[in-house]
């Protein structure tokens, strides 16, 4: 599948050892065929669109391994499926939220 995507990072702040990032990411993905979705060979597959963006914040402490991060995200996919003459439309969106920290 083919799938573009764009992520920007802007520094917004630094202090000390501290750096603090704004994050945003699109995604988008062309009018396709889908292969290996484990459907019957005859079900024809087409991703007829898919677009996503999201944001967050990324707090880099030079002195650790691992950022401090908060991300949010969403995504929409609309999809036909064919077999034997007959179509049928999915559309699906899907949010995610992620957070990301230093173990303790």
């Amino acid at each position: 599948m083919v799938i573009f995507q764009k992520g920007v990072a802007t520094l917004k702040a630094i202090e000390g050892d501290t750096l603090t990032l704004d994050v945003t990411v699109e995604q988008q993905a062309p009018r396709q065929a889908v292969q290996g979705l484990g459907l019957p060979a005859e079900v024809e597959v087409y991703l007829q669109r898919m677009s996503g963006s999201g944001n967050g914040t990324v707090t880099i402490d030079l002195t650790s391994l691992v950022p401090t991060s908060a991300m949010s995200a969403r995504t929409t996919v609309d999809m036909e499926m064919s077999m034997s003459g007959n179509t049928q439309t999915l559309s699906r969106g899907t949010t995610l939220k992620m957070t990301m920290a230093p173990g303790r």
